[in-house]
C-alpha cells in the first residue's frame, strides 16, 4: 500500500520515487483533504498500513517497522520497534 488511513483518520503515504514516508497534516472534519504532506525522517519504506496500534511499514529488504502512538494530535507517532518484528516473523515461518 502506498497510502493508508488509520483508525483515527491519520493518513500515511509512501513517495513513489523516493520511498520516503509522509503523513497528511491539517485533516479536520471541515477539511478532510488536509493541507500538506509532512515527511517523517525515519528512512524509507515500500509499503505502509495504519491501524489501531499505529502505522506499520516494510522496507526494501523486508524489515518491518512500527510507528506507535499515532493520533490526530501526534500523527508522526514514535518509532517503536524498528526492524524487530521482521526477526520474529522469520522465526515463525
Amino acid at each position: 500500500t502506498r497510502i493508508d488511513c488509520g483508525l483515527f483518520g491519520v493518513v500515511y503515504g509512501v513517495g513513489v520515487s523516493t520511498a520516503y514516508v509522509f503523513y497528511r497534516a491539517g485533516i479536520t472534519e471541515a477539511n478532510p483533504m488536509g493541507t500538506n504532506w509532512i515527511k517523517i525522517t525515519d528512512g524509507t519504506l515500500q509499503y505502509v498500513s495504519c491501524g489501531l496500534y499505529g502505522c506499520w511499514g516494510v522496507n526494501s529488504v523486508y524489515s518491518v517497522f512500527l510507528r506507535a502512538n499515532v493520533t490526530p494530535q501526534n500523527p508522526a507517532g514514535i518509532c517503536a520497534f524498528p526492524s524487530l518484528v521482521s526477526h520474529i516473523m522469520l522465526k515463525l515461518s
